[in-house]
């Protein structure tokens, strides 16, 4: 597997992106998914919507060409009933379309990119490789939330 950044020509408009800091681990993290659209599960902001609002430090852009992963199940509930309760006027249907109606396990190998930033909520941003396959890393999935922004976990 190529230790290219999948999102290289992006990431070199940015110094030290992603930061030196970040290594290849053997990790197991947490991501919200949508069921329904799994494979939009793993696109970065910036590749959904340029540039994410309220990003616009050279860090966080950097950033936003990565994945927000979290290191326990429960951080990753804790920060979505947090944004969900945030939510600006977004319908609930317009929130889970956004950021997913469940949680799923993936098992990262060294040979999917690069990790780092743990910070206090358990929130790490992974930058993968060329030819990585996040969906084939998937060891189950969780539904939270349903249709109707009923929590169900």
């Amino acid at each position: 597997m190529s230790k290219v950044f999948k999102y290289q020509k992006y990431l070199q408009e940015y110094p030290d992106c992603p930061p030196k800091s970040y290594a290849e681990t053997n990790f197991q993290v947490f991501r919200w998914v949508n069921e329904n659209a799994i494979n939009k599960s793993f696109l970065p902001l910036n590749l959904l919507k340029y540039p994410p609002m309220g990003f616009d430090k050279t860090d966080d852009m950097c950033k936003s060409y990565g994945l927000s992963v979290f290191n326990t199940f429960e951080n990753a509930l804790a920060k979505y009933k947090k944004l969900y309760l945030m939510k600006g006027g977004l319908s609930h249907e317009d929130f889970i379309e956004g950021k997913g109606d469940s949680i799923a396990l993936l098992d990262l190998k060294i040979t999917h990119g690069v990790i780092g930033d743990l910070n206090k909520q358990g929130h790490l941003t992974l930058h993968e490789y060329i030819g990585t396959d996040l969906i084939e890393t998937i060891v189950n999935i969780t539904k939270i939330i349903d249709k109707h922004g009923k929590f169900i976990v």
